[in-house]
């Protein structure tokens, strides 16, 4: 997950600075990136990879760079976890399974048991038990 941070001076991009940034869980308030420094974009734009993201948690951004003064020295943004739907399956999830079903490779056609593999085909997203007909008795679906 790229964050993305803008930074003005007097309303102009302000480029060569060294923001950093801190990141909060919203659900237990723990800050799990303290101080990290970001990477400068260009015109005024800096951005942080942020690989420990979870997909399912909400978080609080904060960007500081100290060289700037007032409301010009702090970003602020949010990050929004995917929503549950169906219980266990968050939108991630389902986009994945879609995906299988859609574009992926399928195997068993003409058989009993029909698995759609993820993308990479390192996994089976659906496995489907069908009778002659075609019809499925029993379906498992794995988004993760």
């Amino acid at each position: 997950m790229k964050v993305l941070a803008i930074f003005t001076e007097s309303a102009v991009a302000a480029t060569g600075l060294s923001p950093t940034i801190d990141i909060y869980r919203l659900d237990t308030n723990d800050l799990v990136i303290d101080g990290d420094s970001m990477t400068e974009v260009g015109d005024g734009q800096y951005s942080y990879d942020f690989t420990a993201w979870d997909s399912s948690v909400d978080y609080s951004v904060i960007c500081d760079s100290v060289t700037l003064r007032g409301s010009e020295r702090y970003a602020y943004s949010s990050i929004s976890g995917s929503r549950v739907i169906e219980d266990i399956l968050s939108e991630d999830d389902i986009l994945r399974i879609l995906l299988a079903k859609s574009t992926g490779v399928a195997e068993g056609g003409g058989g009993s048991v029909i698995n759609f593999k993820s993308a990479d085909t390192s996994k089976d997203r659906i496995s489907m038990v069908v009778d002659y007909s075609g019809n499925r008795s029993s379906v498992q679906i794995d988004g993760t």
